[in-house]
């Protein structure tokens, strides 16, 4: 017999999908992943390469080993059940925007992208003269202008349909089918762990942003009762109340790095961990806390976008950490602003800055403490 196969490539048509997600609950989006972050005006564009027939490229699903089914993310905007099958969840490895652009257009739901306001996307909408998408502004004729959600939605298609002329249904007809008949080419990988799985993510992710070394730092170290995202989450939103704003993630992972392992390269950092952070987390989360109020009454740091550099502020907070304390001495407090001022006049992060704190943390910080 041959042997099996890890790879299989289906297709499946767009209303399919759209169906999928919302009775089953698949495919999923993987913790790893980035937010979501396409505009409207892209999500209408996407639309329009559909109805053009033109390719929009593959999506690569991961079914996942029993070990990772809790790796999914949820977007409760999204309203999306409880995965029927959950021995073997299906995850997106590539082409999340494009897929939950397509789903929040066809469901016609209002959610937050980019990190903005909310934004309705039911305002996506097919011109039946034009033969065209848009984002639709007040007051649009709506025997004109329909949006989206109408064409995969039989109640809101006869909302309007009847009120249509008789050329304006033929437009409407045609789109509604090739929208609904879009041929999507799905190739699921199986029997693959996650840090292969990353792996692939990050070699055929070739139209959107690759994934942070932050990112991958989450990815595994991951588990069920540890997700670092979601603590570095919690941390910013402690650290916007306090009017400083949210610090680059990758600032936490880099003073995780330097705490636990004495350099923060990227090599190193991906060697972390689950155990390793767990057991340190409280007071990595407490120093940067407590380097973000020293920077902020003694260097005149009140808010994040006045840090010359941001890794400055895990060093600082490898000061906090290494020394165990919750203030500074008046020889280290001394220290560290002579440290901050010719470092950031001296653009000492500007370049190579993972091994330069490294450096910096054997020649000057760990001395600091002593």
């Amino acid at each position: 017999m041959p042997e099996s196969t890890k790879i299989e490539i289906r297709h499946i048509s767009l209303e399919t999908l759209i169906a999928d997600m919302e009775s089953k609950g698949i495919p999923r989006i993987p913790r790893f992943q980035r937010d979501y972050v396409w505009e409207r005006s892209k999500v209408a564009v996407l639309f329009d390469s559909i109805y053009q027939e033109f390719p929009i490229g593959s999506f690569f699903f991961w079914i996942t080993p029993r070990e990772y089914r809790d790796l999914y993310k949820d977007i409760p905007e999204l309203q999306l059940p409880e995965p029927k099958d959950y021995e073997q969840i299906k995850m997106i490895l590539d082409g999340q925007q494009r897929i939950t652009s397509l789903y929040v257009a066809a469901k016609g739901l209002t959610i937050q992208a980019n990190g903005k306001s909310e934004k309705d996307y039911k305002k996506i909408c097919f011109d039946l003269d034009a033969q065209s998408f848009l984002v639709a502004k007040r007051n649009e004729d709506k025997k004109r202008v329909v949006s989206v959600w109408r064409f995969f939605n039989l109640e809101g298609e006869s909302e309007v349909y009847d009120e249509l002329t008789q050329e304006r249904r033929a437009s409407f007809r045609k789109c509604q089918s090739r929208l609904r008949s879009y041929p999507l080419s799905i190739v699921e990988v199986r029997d693959v762990h996650l840090g292969d799985a990353v792996k692939i993510f990050e070699r055929i992710n070739q139209g959107g942003k690759r994934l942070g070394l932050f990112d991958l730092v989450v990815a595994s170290t991951w588990s069920t009762d540890f997700d670092l995202k979601e603590k570095v989450r919690t941390l910013n939103k402690t650290l916007e109340e306090k009017g400083f704003g949210k610090i680059d993630e990758e600032v936490v992972a880099q003073l995780i790095s330097l705490f636990v392992k004495g350099q923060c390269t990227r090599a190193v950092q991906l060697q972390l961990k689950n155990e390793e952070i767990k057991a340190i987390w409280g007071r990595i989360e407490d120093a940067i806390k407590l380097a973000v109020d020293f920077l902020s009454a003694n260097l005149g740091v009140r808010i994040y976008e006045f840090v010359p550099y941001p890794s400055m502020i895990a060093m600082v907070a490898y000061l906090f950490a290494k020394a165990d304390t919750r203030s500074l001495s008046p020889q280290q407090a001394a220290f560290v602003k002579e440290w901050f001022w010719k470092a950031a006049f001296s653009q000492r992060y500007s370049a190579s800055t993972l091994t330069l704190m490294g450096s910096d943390r054997l020649d000057y910080f760990d001395p600091a403490v002593e």
